[in-house]
């Protein structure tokens, strides 16, 4: 977020899955402002739907039927050694430290860098992420329903978006022996599925590498 600001963002905002949004950035609405708020906070998103309810004259029901139909499942994999955890997060990222999306497109390999420049990868840097995006697909593959990848995020841990629109997100807790696992999907019953196949021993995505 800071960094968001840094490159002259007008509206930063952040949230975490398991609760809380944050604002690095002032709100103004009907002539007042709301000064930012970079920390957890739960009350602003049920005030923000509450007010975007009531200004239109709709139900919550009605407002939320409008949006896009996705769901996300969170879950985790309990005792993971964090020495594995740091095996897990090097084998897939780019070895420049500064690299936060890698984008697949075609036979191009696009990088956004921590500083916001975009840049096309040169035909060894391409190989190299083109392999480590074959390796990372072995444990997502398509006979468990899912597409190529696409994008990999390293904002937070790892994030992949598949072609077939699924998302899959793994991050090491920072405070705890644990592996934390986060889908989005289309259906709630396929984000389900994507954290059961990372949570499930020994075979899952992620579980084989949990040591005894």
């Amino acid at each position: 977020m800071q960094q968001a600001r840094a490159r002259g963002a007008r509206r930063v905002v952040g949230w975490e899955a398991n609760g809380g949004f944050l604002t690095a950035t002032d709100i103004e609405r009907w002539g007042r402002t709301l000064a930012s708020l970079p920390t957890r906070d739960a009350a602003l998103p049920l005030v923000a739907t509450l007010c975007a309810a009531n200004e239109r004259g709709i139900s919550l029901s009605e407002l939320f039927a409008e949006l896009p139909r996705r769901f996300g499942k969170s879950g985790l994999i309990d005792h993971f050694p964090p020495e594995t955890s740091r095996a897990l997060l090097h084998r897939f990222s780019p070895l420049e430290p500064d690299v936060q999306d890698v984008i697949f497109t075609g036979p191009f390999v696009t990088l956004r860098r921590a500083n916001g420049k975009i840049e096309t990868a040169c035909a060894d840097g391409a190989d190299m992420h083109n392999a480590r995006r074959q390796d990372l697909e072995r444990f997502f593959p398509p006979e468990k329903g899912f597409g190529r990848v696409l994008r990999l995020n390293l904002l937070d841990g790892l994030r992949f978006w598949f072609g077939n629109g699924d998302i899959a997100h793994i991050r090491p807790s920072g405070n705890a022996p644990q592996l934390r696992i986060y889908a989005v999907a289309d259906t709630p019953a396929r984000a389900d599925e994507i954290v059961a196949l990372g949570l499930c021993e020994p075979d899952g995505s992620f579980g084989g590498w949990k040591t005894p």
